[in-house]
């Protein structure tokens, strides 16, 4: 397994006026597209939730703190807070982790957790 450090992921929860679910799918896939090239950046990833049409989740994961610090003063982090609020049913919920270490299985290992070593 290799080993990552030093990692903040976020996980947020994005809820959708009833009748707005396309405009705010039209910011999520821009904000997206935008936000994956800024420096740092690992992951950016927003998803629909099953059997929940208009609730979205967002995944991040960035290098470091410094990172992350970087793209909320980004335009993309901007122009979304800037357009997202008359789009929502509810305010954003986010969680901010900071992980010490991720392991990721290698070439050939196993994809059952039960069996990683």
């Amino acid at each position: 397994m290799s080993r990552v450090s030093e990692r903040v992921v976020v996980i947020g929860e994005i809820h959708s006026l009833l009748g707005r679910r396309d405009e705010l799918l039209e910011l999520l896939l821009d904000t997206q597209d935008r936000v994956r090239d800024e420096p740092g950046c690992v992951l950016y990833a927003f998803a629909e939730v099953v059997g929940q049409p208009g609730a979205f989740l967002v995944v991040q994961e960035w290098r470091d703190e410094g990172s992350l610090e970087r793209h909320y003063g980004s335009a993309p982090f901007i122009r979304y807070q800037d357009a997202v609020g008359d789009l929502l049913a509810r305010p954003s919920e986010l969680r901010v982790h900071r992980v010490s270490e991720t392991l990721r299985p290698g070439a050939g290992a196993a994809m059952d957790p039960r069996r990683a070593d």
